[in-house]
Order: C-alpha cells, then structure tokens, then sequence
C-alpha cells in the first residue's frame, strides 16, 4: 500500500496553472510531483541562503585579512627597497686586500642579525608595525565636525584687557 501523503489545496495564478499543465504534459510527471518537488527547491534554497550567508561572512573575513596583509607586505617591500637604495649609495668600496676579512665580519653580523629576528619573532614580530602606529594617522586620529563645532561653541578668546570673550560667530 502506498505512504499516505497529506493533501493540500491551493490557488494559483492562472500563468503558473497553465505552466504547470504545460509541463505535466511535457513530463511523466503529475501535477502534485511537481509541485511537491517545486516546494523542495523553493524550502532548500531559504536554507541555502543561511549557509551562504555564514558562507559570505567568512569570505568578508578573509578578504578584510588578505588586505591587511597585502598592505603589510607593500609597506615592508617599500621599506626594504628604500633600505637597499640608500645602502647600495653609501657603502664604500672595499679593497681586494680587506675583502676576505670584510667577508667573514659580514656573515658575523649576519649571523647577529637572524638571531635577533628569531628572538623577534619568538615574542611576536610586531617591532615593524608597532614603529608604523607611531607614525601612521587613521580617521581616528583627527577631529569629526561635530567636535570641531563643539569646539568652536566653547573657543575663548583673550581680549587686550585681560577679559575673555566667548566666540560664538563661527
């Protein structure tokens, strides 16, 4: 015997009633399969859109964590060739004589240098971008026009006399 499938009735509009004859004709299919199959895809695709939202979520994420690093990355390059440029202009000459000695003090210092980044790196490797903080500004950093205008609202003015005199006209 046959699952007994609950039974609705409903109306629709006479475009998707002539459609759906159309395709029932069309198919092997009858009208109650199609429609039963239509609401299937119409109830998955609301639970899809909740994945693909949590989905785009995560995307935005990364996208926001791949610009940072893009932005590191220029700023480091930038900084580096800066670096080279203006060590390639001073570094004097060295005579064939001295090169050998100059050689082994170099792999010293560049033995020092990779200890310290891996000392660097241990406890965190930020050095780079804490100095770049004390430099760089954001919007953060600067005035909104409210507080300008707050400001100006409150801005005294001292007078020849000694009396202060609030300025209210800006």
């Amino acid at each position: 015997m046959p699952s007994v499938k609950p039974r609705i009735r409903a109306r629709i509009s006479p475009y998707n009633h002539n459609r759906l004859t159309l395709l029932t004709r069309q198919s092997r299919h009858s009208q109650a399969q199609i429609v039963d199959k239509a609401l299937t895809h119409y109830f998955r695709s609301n639970e899809d859109d909740v994945r693909d939202e949590a989905f785009l979520r995560r995307l935005d994420l990364m996208t926001r964590h791949d610009l940072r690093h893009s932005q590191d990355l220029r700023v480091l390059t930038e900084g580096f060739t800066l670096f080279m440029r203006y060590f390639l202009t001073v570094m004097p000459r060295v005579n064939d004589a001295d090169r050998g000695s100059r050689a082994s003090e170099g792999t010293q210092h560049f033995n020092v240098f990779v200890d310290r980044l891996a000392d660097q790196m241990k406890g965190g490797g930020y050095t780079f971008k804490n100095a770049l903080k004390d430099v760089l500004t954001t919007d953060n950093d600067f005035f909104t026009r409210e507080e300008i205008s707050r400001m100006k609202k409150h801005q005294t003015i001292a007078v020849n006399d000694g009396a202060e005199v609030v300025d209210a006209a800006e």
